[in-house]
């Protein structure tokens, strides 16, 4: 995504993708070729930048070129939410196939129409406009940051095109059930919508069930929440369902143990795991433990998945495509289980956080934070910073107060819940500005990248509480005196 603000980091972004694909040409609206062509950096960009203009013709000159099915259609970039973005080789048969998967699943036809507005750069953006334009039902495509902005704008849409088919990650949920009043309900009706894609990021029950409770008065359905799972690897979608089910498992045996038992103690700690449904036609899965053996039902391990969406391969990258592919198997990366035949993902291999032999998904701990008053929704990371003792858990905290007071009142909020619900305490929280947590371009956490520089001390802590102490590294953003003590 272009911002201004962040024009050093765009450009390096851009000219890494540009030079990995070996692109030619470069198309870009004219505020985006604006800031280019006056930043000497931009200059450097190895392809000829274009505007839509330029490409304009006589469209009776057009000629429909003659592809085979197997033949390369585009590449998707992956969102670099652990690594660099890598360009993801897909075929017209891949893409035809995983639409196909998507309208039989969820069982559309020509007569749907959809509102997106998710961004094209994101997996389940692009796939929208690849469902409309396969499946010959129209779609309305709203800017991104008008979401942003004003959430309802997507319901009015929904409301005015008489919409079946949207989409929306988990933050989107929790972002629009906090930020629409009441009064920006007026007029509005979810009554059309039959299907509303969830995914791209780890879907939490509480924010699924404050969404369907929230906007029960304008229409909208429980069963209409479709979750899902995907990855540009595969086009997009993998696993779906209707509705949003979860599954009750004991938080100790899954942590220190590795295995989904269902909670039965009520005095014990029970994770509520979000079913993302069965594999979507064409699709497999199988779970893989550490030693490569397959997991039984209900035992952790990595999602590896299989059908006619998995990408040929990374663009130019024989290197990690061959640690990716296993024949027809893609290894994913995520861990997971299954129980049903329904896929239940619980986090990624990389970002795996150990305290005391548990094994913890980061964003566990993250989904708690978010309940804390004050803490900016989807903006909070957890990571681990190696000590010879032990790990330390570190949490990196945006704020949406903006008082010294109200950053001593947000730390000790989430220690108190973090303690609560993990039975540990975090060893440190920072404070930080809004926008200092680095993610993907599909809103992604960029968890490793926000950890260094946290450590590195380029991101600024507004507010820092540590385990045994307290500090304020900058006196300017907060006065002496406003730091928590705790032992």
């Amino acid at each position: 995504p272009f911002r201004p603000s962040q024009g050093a980091e765009y450009v390096r972004s851009v000219a890494a993708i540009l030079a990995d694909c070996g692109a030619r040409f470069a198309v870009a609206s004219p505020p985006v070729l604006a800031f280019l062509r006056e930043t000497p950096a931009g200059n450097d960009l190895p392809a000829l930048l274009l505007s839509p203009e330029d490409l304009s013709g006589d469209p009776d000159a057009f000629r429909p070129q003659e592809v085979a099915g197997g033949q390369t259609a585009l590449l998707q970039y992956t969102s670099g939410s652990t690594r660099a973005p890598r360009g993801v080789e897909l075929t017209h048969e891949q893409l035809l196939s995983n639409a196909a998967a998507w309208t039989d699943c969820f069982a559309m036809n020509s007569a749907d129409a959809g509102v997106s507005w998710l961004p094209l750069y994101h997996d389940m953006g692009l796939s929208m406009v690849h469902l409309a334009l396969i499946g010959g039902w129209p779609l309305t495509h709203l800017p991104p940051l008008s979401f942003l902005k004003s959430p309802a704008v997507w319901f009015r849409a929904i409301t005015r095109e008489r919409a079946t088919v949207t989409a929306a990650p988990n933050f989107a949920l929790g972002y629009s059930a906090d930020r629409i009043e009441d009064v920006d309900l007026d007029g509005v009706d979810l009554s059309s919508v039959r299907n509303l894609f969830c995914g791209g990021e780890p879907i939490d029950l509480g924010t699924a069930r404050r969404f369907t409770t929230r906007f029960r008065t304008v229409g909208f359905r429980e069963e209409s929440l479709c979750c899902g799972y995907g990855l540009a690897e595969a086009v997009c979608i993998v696993t779906g369902d209707r509705g949003c089910r979860a599954d009750p498992v004991d938080a100790d045996v899954l942590e220190q143990r590795g295995l989904a038992r269902p909670a039965q103690d009520p005095f014990a700690r029970t994770r509520w795991v979000v079913s993302t449904g069965k594999p979507v036609p064409g699709a497999a899965i199988r779970i893989v433990a550490e030693d490569g053996r397959d997991c039984p039902e209900r035992e952790v391990g990595e999602i590896l998945v299989r059908g006619p969406s998995v990408m040929k391969g990374y663009f130019g990258n024989e290197s990690d495509s061959s640690q990716a592919l296993s024949g027809e198997w893609l290894h994913t990366g995520d861990r997971g289980y299954l129980a049903g035949g329904r896929l239940h993902v619980t986090g990624r291999k990389k970002d795996l956080l150990i305290v005391q032999g548990r094994k913890i998904d980061p964003h566990d701990i993250e989904f708690a934070a978010w309940e804390v008053e004050g803490v900016r929704t989807g903006s909070v990371v957890a990571y681990a910073r190696p000590r010879p003792e032990r790990e330390e858990i570190v949490l990196i905290v945006e704020s949406r107060d903006a008082s010294p007071e109200g950053y001593s009142r947000i730390a000790a909020g989430v220690r108190h819940r973090i303690a609560g619900s993990f039975a540990f305490p975090p060893d440190e929280i920072a404070i930080v500005p809004a926008q200092t947590i680095a993610k993907t371009s599909s809103g992604k956490l960029r968890r490793s990248a926000t950890a260094s520089r946290y450590e590195s001390g380029e991101a600024r802590a507004l507010f820092v509480w540590k385990r045994g102490e307290a500090s304020t590294p900058d006196a300017s953003a907060a006065p002496a005196g406003s730091a928590v003590r705790s032992r």
